[in-house]
């Protein structure tokens, strides 16, 4: 009887530490690298530049107790200035060849449809960056928050 008493009590003390965990979430981790990297650079409605580059992303996926979730995308890694074609061939910007290093954090929240970009680009012939993007994440349609181009 003893036993199976001891044997109960661990038994519900091990459900309850089960549901103290539960509520706090959890979280996951994963790291992806992105050869498809590309940041349009938006001032005042027109595109000045355009980098596209690999960046390697860290992915932070957090699911609270109610089932809801938001994701922090941490992005850090290299871009050119390229040329932005369109779909018929025809060179909208022309790319300058500068190279940057990319710092990028990245925001989704569960439910919402728009994700925000926070970004720190900075070239090696002078160019930086930093900025805040929106992104409507069902039609990709993206549009300046803030943006400080020195």
């Amino acid at each position: 009887m003893k036993t199976k008493t001891i044997f109960f009590l661990c038994l519900l003390l091990g459900f309850g530490v089960a549901q103290l965990s539960a509520q706090k979430g959890r979280t996951t981790h994963e790291t992806a690298v992105w050869t498809g990297y590309y940041m349009p650079i938006i001032s005042n409605g027109v595109i000045i530049d355009y980098l596209t580059g690999t960046v390697t992303t860290y992915i932070l996926t957090h699911y609270d107790k109610s089932g809801g979730e938001w994701v922090n995308y941490h992005s850090k890694g290299q871009a050119t200035s390229t040329d932005l074609v369109d779909d018929n061939g025809v060179v909208l910007k022309t790319g300058t060849g500068e190279e940057f290093t990319v710092k990028e954090n990245d925001f989704k929240q569960d439910g919402s449809l728009f994700m925000e970009f926070h970004f720190n680009l900075i070239g090696n012939k002078g160019s930086h960056y930093l900025g805040i993007m929106s992104m409507n994440t069902q039609t990709f349609e993206m549009s300046v928050v803030k943006i400080i181009i020195n």
